[in-house]
């Protein structure tokens, strides 16, 4: 199991540039902005991207760093914690929990299966992280949507969206380094309280309390959604064996 050097919250802001070896542009492209392939050849569509696609991405991230639109914040740390049945315990100075629900069918798995149980020699470890974009861009997006200006909404909208989890694997990557100090990257699954295997959103607050989040401007309404809108919290796992499921 990795060992942690150190369980204080630490607080980023990330320029936008280091986001883009992280975002996934293939889907912005072709999922968020609708840049479809469809009749056209894939040399035809190549075309397209490197003459239209591609400087559009460009002028926009550009414009987003030159104005300070997205300026994504994270915090994040890593806790020492012990599985005792469906419930995981962190220790140290979070002394709280997290409790998982099992499946009801074959294999019955939990995610509390991936985390060492109470009797072993050792703790094991949870990562816990927060990104926001701000609020900026999301005043920016509902502006042009307001000015019926689809297109543009439409580019800006979808960027947020990869922007934003392009800094949750951003923060995981940080989380991975610190504990790979050898340069062999530790394994790490990330996941968040809304998930199939972990629904429960309302556990999200828990992770916002542990990081100071509303030091970052972040909020909950009373159905548990976070604000600003291109927000999203997340716990990892150092287990070779963590998968994703639904129950």
């Amino acid at each position: 199991m990795p060992q942690a050097g150190s369980y204080e919250i630490e607080k980023v802001q990330i320029p936008v540039g280091e986001l883009l070896p992280f975002i996934n542009q293939q889907r912005l492209f072709r999922a968020r902005w609708g840049y479809r392939r469809g009749a056209a050849s894939e040399q035809e569509y190549l075309e397209l991207e490197k003459t239209i696609i591609r400087p559009e991405f460009d002028t926009l991230i550009e414009r987003l760093a030159a104005e300070h639109i997205a300026d994504p914040l994270a915090a994040f740390r890593l806790l020492p914690c012990r599985r005792t049945g469906e419930k995981v315990k962190l220790l140290g100075p979070a002394d709280t929990e997290f409790s998982f629900r099992r499946q009801q069918r074959p294999p019955f798995r939990s995610l509390a299966d991936y985390f060492l149980p109470e009797s072993a020699e050792q703790n094991d470890l949870i990562g816990l992280q927060i990104v926001t974009l701000g609020q900026r861009i999301q005043t920016e997006i509902q502006e042009l949507f307001s000015r019926d200006n689809y297109r543009d909404y439409l580019h800006l909208h979808g960027l947020a969206v990869e922007l934003t989890e392009a800094a949750a694997e951003y923060v995981q990557h940080r989380m991975q380094a610190a504990l790979s100090p050898a340069g062999e990257t530790v394994p790490a699954t990330r996941y968040s309280f809304g998930y199939p295997c972990c629904p429960d959103l309302s556990a999200n607050r828990t992770i916002a309390g542990l990081l100071h989040a509303d030091e970052m401007g972040v909020e909950f309404t009373e159905d548990d959604q976070m604000v600003p809108e291109f927000t999203t919290a997340a716990f990892v796992l150092f287990n070779p064996r963590a998968d994703y499921f639904s129950l």
